[in-house]
Formats: C-alpha cells, sequence, structure tokens
C-alpha cells in the first residue's frame, strides 16, 4: 500500500496564523495616563469616563431595544425598516433561493450554488474530477443573515458559537450571487470567522468567548437603538421618575449625537463607517466605544494613504475620506446627519429630501438676504431662483457607482464635485493590494482626514508606537503580504519599548511575531516571556511562547507548560489546543493528544480537518481503525484538498476489502490534491484489483513524474510493461 509518511501531526502557527489575535475586555485596564482621555468633552452615559463602558457588551446599563419602545414606539417602528434596523436577520428562503445556477470558484475548483430543501435555504459546494464526477458535495444550512439586503446578504453558519461566513452573497443590485466579498482571492469556504469587529459592526453587542477569534457566548439582533444613543437605563429610569432635562438642556442621561460637538457625532458614525486596519489600546475593543466619545479614544484607524490622496480610491467604507475632500464640508459644520435621517428608511425619505439639504445652503444668498457666497445652480434653462432650486443635486454633484475594495455593489460616492468623473466599474472592485512597493500607512480621524498624533494627548508614546506597530503587522499579515513592512513594525514597536511606558498587549505580540519573521528568534523569545510575565492571564502570550519554543527551538518539553497554561486561561483558544496537541503527540505521549484532539474537533466540529486528520493518525497508530476510518472520514468530508486525509482513508477501506469506496476516496485524493504521489500511486492499485492495467499504468507514471526516485512505482510499472 502506498501512503504518506508523516509521522509528526500537522501543526505550524507562528508564520501562519490566519487572523489577529482575539479581542479581549479588561474591566479594570487603564483608560489613559492619569484616568480619563483628554480628548473627552462630556460625562453623559456613553462618555469614555463611564464607570461600566470598559465592560463593553456586559455593561448592565443596556436595556436593548424593548427598553426604548415604551416611549418611542413610533420612532421604533420607522428605525426597524432601516438598514440598520434590518442588519442581521433570520434566514428566509426567498425568491433569490430559486435562482441558483452553479457559481465557479476563482480560487479553486470548487462550485457552489443555492438551493432550497425541504423549505431550508442551502449553500452546497462540489468539486468535479476531470470526467465530470462529483467527488465531494458539503451542503451547509445557514443560520443568520447579515446585510439590509439592499445592496447585498451574505451568510453566516453557527456551529457551537463558531460563526463563519459563507461563501455565497447575495448582490441586490445585480439580482445575482457571487462569491462573498474577498472569496474570489482566497476561498475560505465555510470557515471564515467573523471577528468581533466586523460582527459589531453588522448587529448590535455581541459577547465574545475572551481571547478567541469568532466564538461567541452570545449573539444580538440587529443594530439597536443604544449604539446611537449610548445605554438606556439612566435615561429610562429618570424618565420613569418624572425626571427630565432643564428646558433647552441636552438629556445628561442618554445621547442624542446632535446635541454633541462635531467630531463626537462623527465619532459615532464612523464607529462602523470607517474601514481600515483597526487597532485598540489595551482595555478597549469594539464593544467599549459609547456615543459620546471621540473616536480616538476607543481605537486608532490605520488606512493607505493612496486612499486620502488618489481620487479614484472609492472604499466601501470610505464615505467620510471623501466627504473630506468637499468644498461643503470644508467651509461648513456639516456631519453625516445633515443629509442622512438614521430614523427613516430611505425609501420613506420624500423624493426631494437629499437636494433640500443643499439647498438649505445654497440660497444664493448670505444670511441677509443679499447676494453671498453660496451659489444656487448654474445649469442651463434655470432663469430664476425657484427653478434653480428644483435640480436633482445628488444626481449631478454626487456619482453613483462600484467601489475600488468590493466588487458586485453599487454604492454613492461622497465626495461632492462640481464635475465628478466617471463611477467606478461595480464589477471591478477588489479586495487585495498588489503593489509591489509597500504603502504608507496613516491614522484617520472622525472627520476623515489624517490625524496630527500629537492631538492625542491621551495616548503616551509607548501606546501610540504599539498602535501602530499592530496596525502594520495586521495590514502586511492580511491584506498585503509585503515583507517591506517588517521593519518598520521592528523599527516602531522598539521605539515604543525603549519610551516611557510599555506596549500594548496587542502591539507586544505584533512585535514578537515581525520579529520571527524577520528571523530574530532570540529578541522574540524575550519579548513573549516579558508578555507572559506582565500579562499573565492572556493565553495568546503563552501560546506563541510555546510555539516559539517547539517550532523554532525544537524543545517540545518546554514549550508544553505554556500551551498547558493558554488552555487552562481559554479552553476554546482552538490553536492553543491544536499547537498543544502535536507537542504531547511529540513528547510521545499518544493518549493524551488523542484526547486534545477529541477536544479539538467536539468544540469545532466542522473548521478543524486538519485536527480530524490528526486524529485519524493517533487513533490508527492505537489500532482503532474503525475510529481512525470516522476521522479521514470528516478530514476528507470537510476538506476535498486534504489528499493526505483521502489516502488514509481510501487505505483503511482498501485493507477492509471494500474496494469501492477505496476508490472513490482515492479519486477525491487525485482530485483535490494532484500533485500528492500517494493518491496516484495507491488509485493504481485499486485499478490493478479491478484490472484495469492502462489505467495502473497511467496512475504509476505520473508518480514518476512526481516523484522521480519513487522505487516502489518504478518496479511496479516495470511489471506491467508488456
Amino acid at each position: 500500500m502506498i501512503r504518506t509518511g508523516s509521522a509528526r501531526l500537522c501543526c505550524s502557527v507562528l508564520l501562519l496564523l490566519a487572523a489577529a489575535c482575539g479581542e479581549a475586555r479588561s474591566p479594570d485596564a487603564e483608560s489613559g495616563p492619569g484616568g480619563a482621555s483628554a480628548l473627552t468633552r462630556g460625562a453623559s452615559a456613553g462618555s469614555a469616563d463611564h464607570p461600566d463602558r470598559l465592560l463593553g457588551s456586559a455593561d448592565p446599563n443596556y436595556i436593548g431595544n424593548d427598553g426604548c419602545l415604551p416611549c418611542h414606539s413610533q420612532i421604533m417602528d420607522r428605525y426597524l425598516r432601516t438598514n440598520h434596523g434590518r442588519s442581521l436577520t433570520a434566514v428566509e428562503a426567498g425568491s433569490e433561493w430559486e435562482r441558483g445556477g452553479w457559481i465557479h470558484s476563482p480560487a479553486d475548483d470548487l462550485r457552489y450554488r443555492v438551493e432550497v430543501e425541504n423549505g431550508r435555504a442551502i449553500q452546497t459546494e462540489q468539486l468535479l474530477a476531470n470526467d465530470g464526477e462529483v467527488v465531494h458535495e458539503l451542503a451547509v444550512e445557514p443560520d443568520l443573515a447579515i446585510g439590509s439586503g439592499n445592496q447585498t446578504r451574505s451568510y453566516l453558519a453557527i456551529r457551537e458559537g463558531h460563526v463563519t461566513q459563507m461563501p455565497l452573497t447575495w448582490y441586490s443590485v445585480q439580482g445575482e450571487w457571487q462569491m462573498s466579498p474577498g472569496y474570489a482571492e482566497a476561498n475560505d469556504r465555510f470557515s471564515r470567522p467573523l471577528i468581533l469587529q466586523c460582527l459589531t459592526c453588522h448587529s448590535d453587542l455581541p459577547v465574545l468567548e475572551p481571547h478567541t477569534q469568532g466564538v461567541y457566548e452570545e449573539l444580538p439582533g440587529a443594530i439597536s437603538c443604544e449604539r446611537c444613543h449610548g445605554p438606556g437605563r439612566e435615561h429610562a429610569e429618570a424618565r420613569q421618575r418624572g425626571r427630565s432635562p432643564s428646558a433647552g438642556a441636552p438629556d445628561p442621561w442618554i445621547v442624542n449625537p446632535t446635541d454633541l460637538d462635531r467630531e463626537e457625532e462623527m465619532s459615532s458614525c464612523l464607529q462602523c463607517h470607517l474601514a481600515g486596519v483597526i487597532t485598540y489600546p489595551d482595555g478597549e475593543d469594539p464593544t467599549t466605544f459609547r456615543p459620546g466619545m471621540h473616536l480616538g479614544d476607543n481605537r486608532a484607524v490605520h488606512v493607505p494613504s493612496l486612499q486620502l490622496e488618489d481620487p479614484d480610491w472609492v472604499g466601501i467604507d470610505s464615505h467620510p475620506i471623501r466627504l473630506a475632500r468637499s468644498a461643503c464640508f470644508e467651509a461648513t459644520e456639516m456631519t453625516c446627519l445633515t443629509c442622512h435621517l438614521p430614523h427613516t428608511p430611505g425609501d420613506e425619505l420624500p423624493a426631494d429630501h437629499y437636494r433640500n439639504q443643499c439647498v438649505n445652503c445654497h440660497t444664493g444668498e448670505d444670511g441677509a438676504g443679499t447676494p453671498g457666497p453660496n451659489p444656487l445652480c448654474s445649469r442651463p434653462g434655470t432663469a430664476t431662483a425657484e427653478e434653480a432650486r428644483s435640480g436633482d443635486c445628488v444626481s449631478c454633484h454626487l456619482s453613483a457607482g462600484g467601489t475600488s475594495d468590493v466588487p458586485h455593489v453599487r454604492f454613492t460616492d461622497h465626495w461632492i464635485q462640481r464635475e465628478p468623473g466617471p463611477p467606478l466599474n461595480p464589477d471591478a472592485g477588489r479586495p487585495v493590494i498588489d503593489s509591489s512597493e509597500p504603502l504608507r500607512l496613516v491614522e484617520v480621524g472622525p472627520l476623515g482626514r489624517e490625524v496630527d498624533p500629537s492631538v492625542y494627548r491621551h495616548r503616551s508614546e509607548a501606546r501610540a508606537g504599539a498602535l501602530r506597530a499592530d496596525a502594520l503587522f495586521h495590514f502586511y499579515e492580511t491584506m498585503h503580504r509585503h515583507p517591506g513592512y517588517l521593519p518598520e513594525v521592528v523599527s516602531v514597536g522598539r521605539e515604543a519599548r525603549a519610551a516611557e511606558g510599555d506596549l500594548t498587549r496587542r502591539g507586544r505580540l505584533a512585535l514578537a511575531r515581525a520579529l520571527l519573521e524577520e528571523g530574530k528568534v532570540q529578541e522574540a523569545e524575550e519579548l513573549l516571556r516579558i508578555a507572559v510575565d506582565q500579562a499573565p492571564q492572556d493565553p495568546w502570550g503563552h501560546f506563541l511562547l510555546g510555539a516559539l519554543l517547539d517550532e523554532r527551538r525544537g524543545d517540545p518539553g518546554a514549550a508544553l507548560p505554556h500551551l498547558d497554561e493558554a488552555v487552562r486561561i481559554q479552553p476554546r483558544l482552538g490553536e492553543a489546543r491544536v499547537k498543544r496537541a502535536e507537542v504531547l503527540y511529540a513528547l510521545g505521549r499518544r493518549g493524551e493528544a488523542r484526547e486534545e484532539l477529541e477536544a479539538v474537533v467536539a468544540d469545532n466540529p466542522i473548521h478543524r480537518p486538519a485536527s480530524w486528520f490528526n486524529l485519524g493518525i493517533v487513533r490508527m497508530e492505537g489500532g482503532d481503525f474503525a475510529g481512525a476510518e470516522a476521522a479521514f472520514s470528516e478530514a476528507s468530508r470537510l476538506d476535498p484538498f486534504h489528499g493526505d486525509a483521502a489516502v488514509q482513508l481510501g487505505s483503511i477501506r482498501m485493507e477492509a476489502g471494500d474496494l469501492g469506496g477505496a476508490e472513490q476516496a482515492f479519486r477525491l485524493a487525485v482530485t483535490g490534491d494532484p500533485e500528492n504521489p500517494a493518491a496516484h500511486g495507491s488509485l493504481a492499485l485499486v485499478h490493478l484489483e479491478r484490472g484495469r492495467v492502462p489505467e495502473a499504468r497511467r496512475s504509476l507514471e505520473r508518480v514518476l513524474e512526481l516523484e522521480p526516485g519513487h522505487t516502489g512505482a518504478r518496479e511496479l510499472l516495470r511489471q506491467l510493461r508488456p
């Protein structure tokens, strides 16, 4: 039997960790030197110095929409029909689910379609062999729809608290299904985790399992009133006691964004409508932002400088950056709420709503009724002021088209221009950076402009450097894998370490991982040891140090205590459990390795095919061939490209005399992993057993193409020659 020869479980994490370390809240974390931020302007229930703010979604002052309903039912009724009010919904197998042709993934050989089975919506994945036979099929039922559906509606699968995005998205403007954003470039299939930043902006406040990626204790509904108004308990209790603010004064128990200054008002919107690489000081995360805060109190948002410089770069969430280019924005105190009514659905606005916002300023007169600096529309054929004010300002001065980073959508470019250029092609958006040189990242503030770091007086030099180092490494790891970013990460991180204060937790780990990628193992190890000393309850520090000791020092015995600690702190940190199983296996503790792998797949049964494979190896070595077959079968079912799993599955079936089952597994192996010589060699043996000598010969010749020194295949091929 031709088998794979691996005797070591498969796992390498230091350079291949797919996403940034999970966010975690720390209720007692500092909010800045000396306490509250120097930029805090208010003391309302939503401000930065509120005592429960750093509890995030666990803040007991949140009462949910039901707490607002008794007094605000009419507003609530309208709001629930807005995009925000429909941002996360139950799955409905509507008419679009009947439009399912096959969608081919550009990133691999898989294809997808949507269908309805017994009233349930399903997304189905298939892999075809060269002769068109289906060698792999996986059907997954979605649990939630994310997005209002005005532009897109994506779908989420929830298994044991693991929330992942599914591969197909409905694009409403085109009226068609296509791969979800980013999937055309890297097909994550059914396993892309919804990190806290993404889910918080597309729903209300979720409760993340601390220190995990995409594992949630509690999932909320759609975006609620309190995302813009702050926690409502104090406001509701004040009204119940008959207390109201003084006439003309802001309500001190709730946030009305229109009572805030311009940057604070914009910050409430930009907590979700300013995309970029977002990094947080210790103790902060997306759920700890409160309306009434300045955005810079909660986070740093970095974007490529080209977004501010290139007039043709229109990001899907770059509205403030584009708006900041506008003369209207520069000359006035306009904000998002100048034009947008968040309580009213867009299709219920009067037809002249947006035009009226323009002519409120462009009257042609100053405040005294004489000719002023805000001209009337000068389009041809306007003889009177009334005619000048009757045009469709938006269609002339804002373009509507595609975006630079997400295909198949149509958005309004918020750069108000006298003569806008042609809109972008909706099918041209690409979420990848293909520059041959590193890009310059800049921090952007709530007015859509590059910020002067000295403005953020609450940030120490160490904290500012740590936030930037974290952003640079995250951008390198997930958006533009160019080694030119690493020296800047290391330089910025080292400078921050040398400054008064210390790095943030995430900044420290980003610096350590950048050092590893540059081969500076000793310095990375020293930094990770500092990390576990200074943040002993952070499992990521223990996990990364354990991985370093195993992979770079070759010392699994020294690695194990750190991995033990990581798993003790957070048993659902799957990355640490997978590495711990590998280390236990390397130390010869096969029984414990098996127990750990069984815990991994029990916690995350559909997103860990490699762990199913490793479990099969351990079971097989222990003589449990039935258990091994079940594990290899699950690995192959979940990952059609895991050729080794299919080969092992076929080998067990063949030894049991199940030629049909063996051939099915080996055909999957050669289709999904065509460069695997063991797959072709194993299929050759099935061909021989069934008397198909020409097919066996071709399979053996393919083995020798891939591995010319394979003596077994060469000898068998010699015996088959006429």
